[in-house]
This record gives structure tokens, C-alpha cells and sequence, in this order.
């Protein structure tokens, strides 16, 4: 640990023990598990002995653990003896000691957003003690957690022991959930808490989870203390709310904000007021129960108003223990006199105000904790239970509204998606079979009050189109939200049910690091060129660009070339890779339903191997026309066709011709970037992805803002000189033009990357690799390439049942014998009778000119035959038969179920792939 850091835990622990000593807790007990040994130590809180403190912290070397100590008041007769305090060792109970800590793995730190839960429940303790009476609390951020720390009067140990266990079991009733705890178990007397400026130490320190400093965020002015009986009203008076959470039978009584005294008047109910225990706590004892006439008694009833004006109903009798103030309500309805008007025009409703109380008006209703209601004739009458609209979702493409309508049902609270046709009175009614409880006949009112309490509802524009966005106010960007550079131009977001998260997390810098330290000089720069290229795309077509065509992207190659992780950093620029790379295991409808409403954000499918269909011809003609195919609906008309301009990447082991039928056209359709070396090593591989896991979506936002900024009319700019640098190198072919528009767009990508994001990208490196790929594309321009090899692997292996291995003559083949089959050294070798695979290979290249597979086939040394012919001849039961002969990588043979005595182990016999001239004929059989 550096200087620095040890100095300020060193600071942060004098002023934690002085503000112990401060309240009269003169020693204190300190302890240490997270080493060796367990450290056990007894300090004075006098501050001139605080170095005794820092030398053991540097005896023990203890900067980076936890260091525990007590904080209630020591014995004088633990002074005399060396060991770790116990429960009888403390003769006063200081402080009421209120741990507030996130859920998450044990023994692990908390993450940002964790130890944000916690805050936030934190806050609202705080709230709850101050309101009920108790201002005097030190705040401590205990690292993954949070402390509040109660100082109280001296009381008998063990009676203040169990004042406070059931002070932290009703704290852990009202306010944990399911991502906080209050810790119920930290009120023993002896409990150890951070020696605070210590740091929190729990599991590996990461990036997520990191090792933080325990603080003193706040301390009261004056040294006061809050007495017991105060603790004790406060246990008394929410005992019934503690066992309503306990039980999960009683309703909560969260009160209503009202004017109890006008309220009770205005009923003529009988009473006394007096003041409560605590502190601005109201009393209005009934002389008799207003909600049962009881038996034994008529007392014991009232109403109670805490400072902040929030009015709750209590009954003492057994038969009315679970009444609340709803059902106090329910019988005396809040009368005008006697409600707290409020700021109807300004402030939306919640669930926090409603429970805090609070009552809204709007014209001639009402509506507070105890339902809705209607004013006539000056008197309130009720017409709903609980309900209102919490927010508006208004859909961008077609302005189509939903309401979140929020109401009680059976004592809980539903939040319910509804379209704008159930705020209408005959569809309300159907709301009946979700629990929306009103009044028979009052829908019509109740639907009134909602079309004018929506007036107030939060309001958002959601879209759930991606990419490029044209519009009046000019070119919008939408993303997780939408981006322009226009003022007048309405936020949006993106719908909730979409199934991309486009967020961002972690940091840009960290996220750059890694691209310079691991990108570039590799060829993962043509994966950030790639990566921004449906950008670049998506505008072209969106401005009507001449001559534009979409285009898939595959990356072919074998497993450990890293083009997963291509496709991984690829997503990671737009947002959580995990939720952007797609599998290609499923149909081709479903996949055009994927791209629909696309205009620039590109696709990632991994593994084309996965399909489900082997022919993706259809597939990649439907894509490059920018739209589905047509279809007609159930009532025999055309549905609308959905559309989408932008760039479907895909990643396989085999060459996206093996899965294309020879049709022309299909070249200039996609881009194939075929065994390259995308990382330098599965190190630098592993660092890339952890990093882009961590650190994602905000490459893309930066991007587009500054691209947005420069103005989005460079985009064209740079694809015409693009292209012009492009045309000026390819080689002759028909396919050139429209080619070289693929290519330009990924050029013009690599310029913008440069430039928006300055990053070093060498945009010449990228314009050479683009010349090389359309070369080695057009050298392919037919399927007789890798491509059918692929195919010609596939069917033979398919039928691998049907060779016969010469050396193994009690294996026969299943059916009809298409060859043999005979393991060599360097590769497997095939021999097809020349009739069988001639009617094969026409069947499934759906030709009758075979030659134009074969020959290629042969150039690339897949194929072997004797001098002038496409053939093989060899014996077999001492007869001469014509074959075609195929070599298959090694990796295949347990197809074959070929036996090892068939290795060829004569060197000077080994035949491989780079050097089909020097093919020799076999041995005969």
C-alpha cells in the first residue's frame, strides 16, 4: 500500500477513536481475523496513546485487512486481563448499533450498484428514526455497507441488550428487501465493529468488487443522547407493523397524512388528546372503539400524529388488532376540512407520498392511501380502491400510448401495462379480472379521475427501431436512447421488452487502453473497422444513397484464430456482448425478424454452423433486399413488410460458399475474411474479452457524438474518395463496381474510427487487406473453390458408412459401397467409384458440368489423379475401377472407423495437400 492510502487510514482511525472517547468509551477492544493468526488488543481512546494503535497496525502490517473493535463501554475488571471482550465484560451499552449491508456472495466486496441499495435503504432508517423522535446519529460508510450509529442513555445491559434486538428485528421487518439486509444479530453487547478507517477487505479485490476504505460521513453537533423510553414507544407503537411483515398476514399501517383533530370533529367521535412518548408524537384516545362495540371493554382505541402529520389508527382489543387506518378510513372518510391539500399541478403521484400520507386533489376527486373518491355535496365518497397512473409510454414510429397503472389489490401493490383503450369506460371494466377494485357503477368516474391524474404521470418516448432516423429536425442516432444533434429533437429511449441491452458500463479510457495495447498492429483493426461499418451503411441507405446494396460480413476460420473474440469486441463497442452475439441456430424467418426496424446497429450471429438449414441462398438474397418477403395475413391480404438497412456479421469454420447455392450474383453480397489471425495470442485474446466485458457501449455513443458534431454529410464524402482509392487497385472483374462498394464502406469506417475516436488505426494496412480479400473472393468467383470442397467433405462424411477399408475385411459397408477408404499418414484418403460421385456431385451442386468442380479441386491439390485425367484407377479384388480421390484432414477418421494397420508409414509414399504434383499411384490392393 502506498504512503498516501496508509495515512489516510491512519487519520480516518484517530478521528473514529476520539469520537468514541468523545461519548465516554475509554477503552476499546481490537481484533484481526483476516491473517495468520487472530490479533487481540486492548487500547485507550485517549488520543495521546494513539500511537500504540499505528504501531501495531505497522508491527502487523495491517493496511489492507479489516481491523475490528468494540465501541460499547469496557469493565474495569476486563482492564486487568488479557483476552477478547466478552458479552459480560461491557457494563454499558453505548450505542444502538444499526448495520445496513447488501446481499450479495459471501465473503465477496460489494459492487457499485450494491452498496448504492444499500444507501438508499440507509436513508430511508434514517428517515424513519428521525421522524419518530431521534436526531442524534453518526453516519459511517462501512466500505460494502453502511453504519448508523444511536447513541443511548445507560440502562441495565441486559434489558437494553433485548430493547435493542427488537429495535433491529423491526428496523429488519419495515425496511430489508430483497437486495438489503438489516442485520438483526449486532446487538449483543460485545459486538465487534470496523475500527473505522480500516478497509473492507471481503474476498479478491477487483475492478467490480473492489477493496474500499471504511469513513465518518457525519457526526451531531452536540453530544445527546436518546433515552430508552423513547426506543421503547417506537417498538411500541410499529409492533403491529413488525408482526404484519413477520406473518405476511397483518396489512401494513403506513398512516395518511391528515388533520386528525378536524377529522375526528367533524364525526363527533369522542376523545382525549394527549402527548405521546415520543418526541412531537399526538395522542386522540377514543372513550370507545369507533370501528366495534366490544364486550369487555369500549376503550382502548385511538388515533396517533407524528410531527410530520402522518395519522394512524390503533386498537388494543384482539378482535381489531389488524385494523389500520384504511379501515378506520373506510367507515370516516377523510372529510375537506381535515385534509392536507396537495400540489396537484406540479408533482406526480408515487407510492412513497401515498404511503408517506399524502393525499392529491384533482378537481372533484381525491386520492390518498385509502382509495379514490368523489366530492358531492361537500361530502367525500369513495369510488375505487387505491389506483393511479404512474407513468406514460408514448411509442415514437406510430405514437401508440401505454399507461403503467399502479393500484391495491388484496393488500399489495400491482404496477399493470395497459393500452390507452382500457382508460375507457366500457374496456375498464374488463380490469375486474386483475384485481382493480371500484365501486359498482362508478366506472365511468373513476376512468374521469385517470384521464385527469394522467395529466401529471411522467411521460416517455420510447422507439424500437436501432440505428439511422430521419425526421424534420434532420438525422437522429437510436441506440439505448436516441442521439441528435438537434435541439428540438425529443429524447427517446429504447423500448424495455427489446432483447439487446445497449447500456454502457465500465469506463471509455479503460476500454481504449486495451485497443492500443492489444488492437493495433493486429488484425483485429479491421474488426473495429468492421464494427463500425453498419453505421457508415445504415446512412447511406437511409439517405437513398445511389447504387447501395446491404451486404453480410462473415469471419471464417478454424476455433483458436479468435474470431469469437472478434465478435465479441464488435459488440461490446454498441453495448453487453452477452445480450448482442446472437446464435444462428434459427430459422431463416426468425433471423429476418431480427434485422427488422435495423438501420444501422449491426447483427452478430455466432456459428453459422449451428443453422438448422445448410442453404442460406435465400437467406442472403432476402438480406441484401433490404426487406422480408412477402406475406399474406389470415384474411388473405398482404402484410406490411418489415425493412432494415444494415450489416449482419457472422462467424463459421466452414466458407459462407459451402453454404450457397451456385447462383450468380450472390459474390457481390457479402465479404468473407477467411483464416485470418484476428489476436496475437489466446493471452492477449483472453485480456481483449475480459476488458470488453467490463468496459462496454460507450465507443458507439462517442462515435456517433462526435460524428453528429462533425456532421453526418462526411459520411458520403469519404466513401466516394473511398471508393475512387479502391477502384484504382482491384483487379478486372464484373462484379468490381458493386463489390467495391462493400469494401468502400469498410474503408470509410476505418477513416471514421481514426478521426471520430483518434484511434491510431492504419487505415493503409486496412485498404491493402480489403484489395486482398476482394482478390481471393474473386479468384473464387464459382463455387469450385474451398467452398465446394466443403460440400464434397460434408457429403462424404455424411455417407461415411458406405466405404469399405481394405484392410479391414470383416466391416461391411451399410448398403450399397460408394469406395473405400484408407488411412495415410498426413490425411485420410477417399476413392469414390467414379459413376456414384459424378451422380452426387450433380445432384447436389444442381449441375450437369462437374468439371467445374472437380478442376479446382484439383489445383488445390483436394483431389488426386493420374496424369491427364480427373480420375484414379485402382485394384480392388485384383480388378482395375475407376475412382475419384478425395483427401480428408485426419480429424475425420473416427467417421470412417478406419483401422490403424492402414498408416502408410512409407515417407517417400506421404502424398499432402501443397504438393499435389507429386501424386504417385497408390499400391494396389
Amino acid at each position: 500500500m502506498n504512503t498516501v492510502k496508509r495515512n489516510e487510514i491512519i487519520v480516518e482511525m484517530k478521528k473514529y477513536i476520539k469520537l468514541l472517547e468523545r461519548y465516554g468509551v475509554e477503552h476499546i477492544n481490537v481484533r484481526v481475523f483476516n491473517t495468520s493468526t487472530v490479533k487481540n488488543e486492548m487500547f485507550s481512546s485517549d488520543e495521546s496513546q494513539f500511537d500504540e494503535v499505528k504501531s501495531f497496525l505497522d508491527k502487523h502490517n495491517l493496511y489492507d485487512v479489516t481491523v475490528n473493535s468494540t465501541f460499547n463501554n469496557l469493565s474495569k475488571e476486563y482492564l486487568k486481563v488479557n483476552r477478547a471482550a466478552k458479552d459480560s465484560d461491557v457494563e454499558n451499552i453505548r450505542f444502538l448499533f444499526i448495520d445496513v449491508d447488501p446481499k450479495r456472495l459471501s465473503k465477496v466486496s460489494a459492487t457499485k450498484e450494491e452498496k448504492q441499495s444499500a444507501l438508499t435503504t440507509t436513508t430511508k432508517v434514517k428517515q424513519f428514526l428521525e421522524e419518530n423522535g431521534i436526531d442524534s446519529i453518526i453516519e459511517i460508510d462501512s466500505g460494502n455497507g453502511f453504519h448508523l450509529l444511536v447513541p443511548i442513555e445507560k440502562g441495565d445491559v441486559r434489558q437494553v441488550r433485548e430493547m435493542n434486538k427488537k429495535f433491529l428485528s423491526l428496523l429488519d421487518a419495515k425496511f430489508s428487501n430483497e437486495e438489503v439486509d438489516i442485520d438483526t444479530s449486532v446487538h449483543n453487547p460485545s459486538r465487534l465493529g470496523k475500527l473505522v478507517g480500516c478497509m473492507a477487505a471481503k474476498g479478491e479485490s477487483t475492478e467490480e468488487r473492489p477493496h474500499r476504505q471504511s469513513k465518518i460521513l457525519s457526526v451531531p453537533s452536540e453530544v445527546k443522547d436518546t433515552s430508552l423510553s423513547c426506543l421503547e414507544a417506537i417498538i411500541t407503537e410499529n409492533s403491529s407493523e413488525q408482526a404484519t411483515v413477520t406473518k405476511l398476514k397483518k396489512p401494513l399501517d403506513k398512516g395518511v397524512k391528515a388533520k386528525a383533530k378536524e377529522w375526528l370533529d367533524y364525526y363527533n367521535l369522542k376523545h382525549k388528546e394527549v402527548d405521546g412518548e415520543i418526541k412531537g408524537m399526538k395522542l386522540f384516545v377514543f372513550d370507545k372503539c369507533p370501528l366495534s362495540e366490544h364486550q369487555n371493554n369500549t376503550n382502548g382505541a385511538s388515533l396517533s400524529m407524528n410531527k410530520s402529520g402522518i395519522v394512524k389508527f390503533k386498537c388494543l382489543h384482539g378482535s381489531d388488532e389488524d385494523k389500520t387506518i384504511r379501515d378506520f378510513m373506510k367507515k370516516y372518510p377523510i372529510p375537506l376540512v381535515a385534509q392536507v391539500k396537495a400540489k396537484i399541478s406540479t408533482e406526480p403521484v408515487t407510492l412513497v407520498a401515498l404511503n408517506a400520507g399524502e393525499t392529491f386533489i384533482y378537481d372533484t376527486f381525491t386520492l390518498n392511501i385509502g382509495g379514490v373518491y368523489q366530492n358531492c355535496k361537500d361530502e367525500l365518497k369513495k369510488i375505487a380502491e387505491p389506483i393511479f397512473i404512474k407513468e406514460i409510454r408514448i411509442q415514437q414510429e406510430d405514437n401508440a400510448t401505454q399507461y403503467l397503472v399502479s393500484y391495491l389489490s388484496n393488500q399489495r401493490w400491482i404496477d399493470k401495462w395497459l393500452s390507452a383503450e382500457y382508460l375507457q369506460t366500457t374496456k375498464f371494466k374488463q380490469l375486474v379480472q386483475y384485481g382493480v377494485d371500484f365501486k359498482s357503477r362508478n366506472e365511468a368516474e373513476v376512468t374521469d379521475y385517470l384521464q385527469m391524474q394522467k395529466r401529471q404521470a411522467k411521460k416517455q418516448f420510447v422507439h424500437n427501431t436501432l440505428g439511422w432516423h430521419v425526421e424534420d429536425t434532420g438525422y437522429s442516432y437510436l441506440l439505448d436512447k436516441s442521439y441528435s444533434s438537434s435541439e428540438e429533437k425529443i429524447e427517446t429511449y429504447l423500448n424495455d421488452t427489446a432483447i439487446f441491452d445497449f447500456n454502457s458500463k465500465g469506463e471509455f479510457s479503460k476500454w481504449r487502453d486495451v485497443i492500443s495495447s492489444e488492437v493495433l498492429g493486429t488484425y483485429m483493426e479491421m474488426g473495429l473497422a468492421i464494427a463500425f461499418a453498419p453505421v457508415v451503411l445504415g446512412y447511406l441507405l437511409r439517405a437513398n444513397y445511389q447504387d447501395m446494396a446491404l451486404f453480410v460480413v462473415n469471419l471464417q476460420g478454424t476455433t483458436s484464430t479468435g474470431k469469437s473474440t472478434a465478435l465479441n469486441m464488435i459488440a461490446g463497442i454498441y453495448g453487453n456482448p452477452n445480450t448482442i452475439v446472437k446464435t444462428l441456430n434459427a430459422t431463416q424467418n426468425s433471423l429476418v425478424k431480427l434485422l427488422a426496424n435495423n438501420f444501422g446497429v449491426p447483427i452478430i450471429l455466432d456459428e453459422l454452423g449451428s443453422s438448422p438449414t445448410t442453404d442460406m441462398t435465400s437467406f442472403l438474397y432476402q438480406v441484401s433486399s433490404g426487406e422480408e418477403k412477402l406475406r399474406l395475413n389470415k384474411d388473405g391480404q398482404l402484410k406490411q413488410q418489415e425493412s432494415f438497412t444494415t450489416i449482419p456479421i457472422f462467424s463459421s469454420e466452414n466458407h459462407l460458399g459451402a453454404y450457397l447455392q451456385n447462383q450468380g450474383g450472390l459474390l457481390a453480397r457479402y465479404l468473407e475474411f477467411s483464416e485470418k489471425k484476428w489476436t496475437s495470442s489466446a493471452k492477449s485474446s483472453e485480456k481483449l474479452k475480459k476488458v470488453c466485458n467490463q468496459n462496454y457501449g460507450d465507443p458507439i455513443k462517442l462515435f456517433i457524438k462526435n460524428l453528429l458534431e462533425q456532421g453526418v454529410t462526411i459520411i458520403p464524402e469519404l466513401f466516394e474518395n473511398s471508393k475512387k482509392e479502391l477502384l484504382s487497385i482491384m483487379p478486372e472483374h464484373a462484379l468490381k463496381s458493386r463489390i467495391s462498394n462493400n469494401t468502400a464502406v469498410m474503408l470509410t469506417s476505418a477513416k471514421l474510427v481514426k478521426s471520430l475516436l483518434e484511434i491510431n488505426i492504419d487505415v493503409d494496412y486496412i485498404q491493402q487487406e480489403l484489395i486482398q480479400v476482394c482478390q481471393d473472393m474473386l479468384e473464387a468467383d464459382h463455387p469450385q473453390s474451398e467452398s465446394s470442397f466443403e460440400k464434397v467433405k460434408e457429403l462424404i462424411v455424411k455417407n461415411a458408412s458406405k466405404f469399405v477399408d481394405p484392410t479391414n475385411t470383416s466391416r461391411k459397408p451399410y448398403g450399397a459401397s460408394w469406395g473405400t477408404v484408407s488411412m495415410k499418414e498426413e490425411y485420410i484418403q477417399i476413392n469414390v467409384f467414379k459413376s456414384e460421385f459424378e451422380t452426387q456431385l450433380k445432384h447436389a451442386f444442381d449441375t450437369v458440368d462437374i468439371s467445374k468442380i472437380i478442376q479446382p479441386l484439383l489445383r488445390k491439390g483436394s483431389m488426386k489423379s493420374e496424369k491427364k485425367r480427373n480420375t484414379k484407377r485402382i485394384r480392388i479384388d485384383k480388378k482395375s475401377v475407376t475412382t475419384y480421390e478425395i483427401l480428408l484432414p485426419l480429424n475425420l477418421k473416427y467417421y470412417f472407423n478406419v483401422s490403424e494397420s492402414a498408416v502408410n508409414n512409407l515417407s517417400s509414399s506421404i502424398i499432402t495437400l501443397s504438393e499435389p504434383n507429386k501424386i504417385e499411384s497408390e499400391l494396389d490392393f
